[in-house]
């Protein structure tokens, strides 16, 4: 609402608010910010073990009446070991035999395929090249098979050869693992 002569009304003239009100009214803004921050990380990291190698521990030694928030340290978590890359050792193979057929004291015609699995702390950036042997076999065979950074892997769907006898099992060893 304007005055009859075109200018805002101007508000009542009172007393100046004390600095000293001033200040304390800041200083509890900013307890008010500390402590919900603190609540926040304590939170986040009470919540998640692995958030990013912090904790969070408050000093409680304010004196009595002081105007000021405890402090808030951060400190670093030792972080757990990096994850590690693929090798002979974090690949493990098995083979499953899919067909068998026997010929007496010739041997046995066998199918199979390999079952690959990787250690959880493996981390794989590109596809890995696995190379491994057949052992059991009347000649032991290499063949190779891919592991994505998902965990999985591909292999060569038909893998066939011949065994001394019915008895004989066949195991996988991982010769070597290329990445990139």
């Amino acid at each position: 609402m304007t005055n009859f002569y075109g200018s805002q009304p101007q508000p009542p003239r009172g007393k100046k608010p004390n600095k000293l009100v001033i200040v304390l009214m800041i200083l509890v803004g900013i307890v008010g910010v500390l402590l919900c921050c603190g609540s926040g990380i304590g939170l986040v990291t009470g919540a998640d073990p692995d958030a990013k190698g912090l904790s969070v521990s408050t000093a409680e030694d304010a004196p009595a009446g002081s105007a000021t928030a405890p402090a808030v340290k951060v400190k670093s978590k030792p972080t757990s070991a990096p994850p590690s890359k693929l090798t002979k050792a974090t690949i493990q193979l098995t083979v499953k035999t899919t067909s068998k057929e026997c010929f007496g004291s010739a041997g046995c015609i066998v199918q199979w395929q390999i079952k690959a699995g990787v250690t959880d702390s493996v981390h794989i950036e590109d596809p890995c090249d696995v190379t491994y042997e057949v052992r059991g076999l009347t000649e032991t065979q290499t063949h190779t098979l891919t592991v994505k950074d998902d965990k999985t892997y591909e292999q060569d769907g038909y893998q066939s050869g011949q065994t001394s006898s019915s008895g004989k099992k066949l195991t996988a060893v991982v010769t070597e693992v290329e990445c990139g």
